[in-house]
């Protein structure tokens, strides 16, 4: 039975290949992609977020970015008054 493709814009043989390579890998070097991407997610967030409000205090971007990643709620619980002194939406 066919399984169905992972990438929509890589013909199968490449991406037979590509899964390949990552099944070689030793852990350690996933693990190690792992964090370097999830770094370039959060450089970007932040990127977008100074963009969106230019006028924030580094805290206040980083009080934002901990509402995006925990959600408000539990950022409230976590930061409390830190959020309302920063007028955090």
């Amino acid at each position: 039975m066919a399984r169905e493709p992972l990438f929509s814009d890589t013909d199968e043989k490449t991406e037979q290949v590509l899964l390949e390579l990552v099944r070689a890998m030793p852990a350690w070097k996933k693990l190690e992609q792992v964090a370097n991407l999830t770094a370039t997610v959060r450089e970007l967030a932040m990127i977008g977020l100074r963009e969106q409000y230019p006028h924030d205090s580094e805290e206040g971007l980083r009080l934002r970015f901990a509402c995006l990643v925990l959600g408000r709620d539990i950022a409230m619980r976590v930061y409390g008054r830190h959020l309302e002194t920063e007028k955090v939406a």
